[in-house]
């Protein structure tokens, strides 16, 4: 995650990533939190793969959601910030 948090080309793949058209195939969207929840929630992704699903993990992790496919296919580095906007 030390990366992820240090990467500088993050925003540029997030804008290629929204650029790109959509999966051939309907997503499986996967909600979890950092730590066990997490991995809890990649076993099922690595399941539904094995199903021929495409799985889609959404983690909340230090005030973002990040978005990852979990075969490799984008979205691999979507970050959503959830900073106050101060309403």
């Amino acid at each position: 995650m030390a990366f992820e948090a240090a990467d500088p080309l993050s925003s540029v793949r997030a804008k290629l990533e929204r650029a790109l058209p959509p999966p051939a195939r309907f997503s499986v969207l996967i909600a979890a939190a950092s730590g066990a929840g997490l991995a809890i929630a990649q076993t099922r992704a690595q399941q539904l793969a094995a199903e021929g699903e495409r799985a889609v993990l959404i983690v909340r992790d230090n005030g973002a959601l990040r978005l990852k496919a979990f075969d490799a296919s984008p979205p691999q580095g979507t970050a959503l910030e959830l900073g106050s906007t101060g309403r």
